[in-house]
């Protein structure tokens, strides 16, 4: 794997555009049998992906009189995927790249206009209102087309408008309350677009982008040494997107109606001496499937028949999740240190809520010297060189859903900023 990008931020006066560019290059060797491949669907066992993108974000921000500010911009975002499937056989010779088996250009590009406004009519409260209108659209070209294995070319496009509003209230010099209301929308990926389950050909058109609509109220305090926040979030999905069929190395998704998430959070620091300062966070966050729905337990399976029950848990997503930290100095000037303890919570890894990773506690450290141009610092993760799962592939369709952490590992680094 390979990976490049450059950009940059140009600002003048009111107007600040910020501009980027890069290509990421993928070669893969998957575990995949010989005797799947053979389907004439298989996308083969060797990925070979290059993937150019790039985007620009432009924006201009002014004030009218003492109480109003406002935003208004522009953000467009694109990248391509050349992508090439290959057998990972050649004869009886395993783990080489053989015969070509897909061959396809696949292009995303979304635009956002988007204007937001703030009204401060005095020191105790301030109003939030704010748009943008979405436009994702999907291109895909296939460029292998043989026998059992048909155009699966295609394009889709998703638009939104999404609003948001805000609104907050300071008490005193130490405490204030706020609230936010806002929607939004997420569109499939194109690993989700990309296979129909009827076994068609050209995009998957009967997925829908799963919208949200979500509300969050908090409180702030800052009083002496004491910082801390305490937020109440709930978000409510409507065409929550999941797997829905595995079969010949194609894997379809569906909408699986409404999802809802509900969560508080709590975090702060807490500085006790000159030098040093306690830092904690914990979150809760109950994310479940509202409606039921049928899926599939094992591959092949080209019908989804086995019902998920409404209030499944949601894959992916720990219940709880915790971080407390101790660290001595400033990061700016001079020595500083931090011991950092995290907590994660059990991870369901599939629609039905019947297997989970495991919890996990892992403690990590780092030191380092800062000065006026810059700093240096070691880190040193995973300081007792746990074994655990670190990451999960939800759904996967073999039952292979964990992915290893790292064990002990030391970064050393250095940052230097030129003025």
């Amino acid at each position: 794997m390979s990976q490049r990008q450059l950009g940059a931020v140009v600002e003048h006066g009111p107007f600040r555009a910020t501009l980027y560019a890069g290509k990421r290059e993928v070669e893969q060797f998957l575990a995949i049998p010989v005797a799947t491949q053979r389907n004439p669907l298989s996308n083969g066992g060797v990925v070979d992906l290059s993937s150019p993108y790039s985007g620009v974000d432009a924006r201009w921000t002014g004030t009218m009189g003492d109480a109003w500010s406002w935003t208004a911009g522009v953000s467009y975002d694109a990248m391509r995927q050349d992508r090439r499937g290959y057998e990972n056989f050649v004869g009886t010779t395993l783990g080489v790249r053989g015969a070509l088996r897909a061959d396809q250009a696949d292009r995303v590009d979304a635009l956002d206009p988007f204007a937001q406004a703030t009204w401060t009519p005095n020191d105790a409260w301030q109003l939030t209102a704010g748009v943008r209108h979405s436009r994702v659209r999907f291109r895909s070209e296939d460029h292998y087309i043989r026998p059992g294995n048909p155009d699966d070319s295609g394009r889709v496009t998703y638009t939104a408008t999404s609003p948001v509003l805000g609104v907050r209230w300071r008490a005193n010099a130490a405490v204030q309350f706020y609230a936010a209301y806002g929607e939004g929308f997420e569109t499939p990926t194109f690993n989700e677009l990309q296979y129909r389950s009827d076994g068609g050909s050209g995009l998957n058109f009967t997925l829908d982008a799963a919208e949200t609509r979500s509300a969050e109220a908090g409180m702030k305090v800052s009083s002496g040494r004491l910082r801390t926040e305490l937020a109440l979030f709930q978000a409510r999905t409507d065409d929550e997107l999941t797997v829905g069929t595995s079969a010949g190395g194609r894997t379809t998704y569906q909408n699986a109606g409404r999802a809802q998430r509900t969560g508080i959070e709590l975090s702060g620091a807490l500085a006790f001496a000159d030098a040093w300062t306690a830092e904690f966070a914990v979150t809760w966050l109950d994310a479940k499937f509202v409606d039921g729905f049928l899926a599939c337990t094992a591959a092949p399976c080209t019908v989804p028949t086995v019902p998920v029950a409404a209030g499944t848990h949601i894959p992916g997503i720990p219940r709880t999740q915790a971080q407390a930290a101790v660290r001595w100095g400033d990061l700016a000037s001079g020595w500083h240190a931090r011991v950092e303890g995290v907590y994660v919570d059990a991870v369901p890894v599939n629609n039905f809520g019947d297997e989970a990773a495991p919890s996990y506690a892992v403690f990590n450290a780092s030191a380092g010297y800062g000065f006026d141009s810059g700093r240096v610092f070691l880190a040193l993760d995973n300081l007792g060189d746990r074994i655990y799962a670190g990451s999960v592939i939800v759904n996967e369709a073999n039952r292979r859903y964990y992915e290893p952490a790292p064990g002990r590992g030391a970064t050393v680094g250095i940052e230097f900023h030129w003025r």
